[in-house]
């Protein structure tokens, strides 16, 4: 399978291409110039793999690299992407040209890590007037923890790392890993967003005032680690109320999940994770929407309300008042 990979950001970097490189022939497309310059002088880039005080290095090497401007086009099977997602619109027009020159259909996976990822993308790609019958958009779900790239050719991150790439007949056919493959895309997504993302998030809120400054310093505190594990207890009987997931298997993944962030080896500072309050706060986003949900249904939520009631306090890069107060 021919993949294309556009913007080589650090979790591009740390994440997708190695995964794409196993029986992939694979080229990263870049409009930082320096940056190209200098993977393509060490012919690839490390990864410093971290866990618990031990590191270990990786070349990540058996790919091309180009400018947006240098890229001459030939076919390609899927096309990848990782940029944030307000930029999508800045790479539609070179995706939109891809799709009408390919002799083949084209397979396009946002690696965005957000589900609006894919609307944003689709119509930009339609305005710009690409065929809707030559191309697919393929949701995903990705997931690594990655704390440092220097910006051209070192990215320190963890060990773990999991793909899922929503499952598509046709796509298979050309797909050597399908492992990758997921029948249950919509699943995958919403474990990760709450078991993963949404404790990481409840970490950040309680660990500030107790005067944390890493998520593995909120880890090593005995009473809010119990409060994230209940507050794991609480998005388990969300997720298992509107999604019939398997509890065992959620219970599982929030014992991982706590001891990911209790690795000290990843300095992640509390200031990090709790950005952007105002998403991470929204209705429907990762505290909020199971804890109004298990309220109305009787399920266990004061845990998730705890944390809500801690995230006011929070006080690095606060946007929480502007959100309550309104314009």
């Amino acid at each position: 399978m021919k993949c294309l990979h556009l913007g080589a950001g650090r979790i591009g970097l740390g994440l997708i291409v190695p995964t794409l490189l196993l029986d992939n022939e694979v080229t990263v497309v870049d409009r930082n110039q320096k940056k190209v310059d200098a993977i393509r002088s060490r012919n690839g880039y490390s990864i410093h793999l971290a866990w618990y005080g031990t590191r270990t290095e990786e070349q990540v090497t058996g790919f091309s690299i180009q400018t947006y401007d240098e890229f001459v086009h030939e076919d390609v099977d899927l096309i990848t992407t990782s940029v944030i997602v307000r930029n999508l619109p800045d790479v539609s027009p070179f995706i939109t040209n891809i799709v009408k020159q390919n002799s083949r259909h084209v397979f396009i996976a946002p690696m965005e890590n957000s589900f609006e990822a894919v609307d944003i993308l689709r119509d930009q790609l339609l305005k710009l007037g690409a065929d809707p019958n030559r191309f697919t958009i393929l949701r995903t779900v990705l997931d690594r923890i990655v704390t440092e790239f220097d910006g051209l050719t070192r990215v320190v991150a963890e060990p773990y790392a999991r793909l899922r790439i929503q499952h598509d007949d046709r796509f298979r056919e050309i797909c050597s890993n399908t492992k990758m493959l997921s029948n249950t895309i919509l699943q995958e997504a919403e474990k990760k967003l709450f078991l993963v993302n949404g404790l990481h998030a409840c970490a950040a809120y309680l660990g500030y005032p107790a005067g944390c400054r890493y998520i593995s310093d909120v880890i090593e505190q005995k009473d809010l680690y119990e409060q994230l594990w209940m507050a794991g207890m609480c998005y388990i009987d969300y997720l298992e109320a509107t999604l019939g997931c398997d509890r065992a298997e959620m219970e599982a993944i929030v014992g991982r999940s706590l001891e990911r962030f209790g690795n000290y080896s990843i300095r992640d500072p509390l200031e990090r994770v709790g950005r952007n309050m105002l998403l991470k706060l929204a209705p429907h986003e990762r505290i909020c929407r199971p804890l109004e949900y298990n309220r109305s249904h009787q399920l266990n939520y004061k845990a998730l309300e705890h944390v809500v009631n801690a995230a006011k306090k929070f006080r690095i890069g606060n946007d929480y008042e502007d959100y309550i107060s309104g314009p």
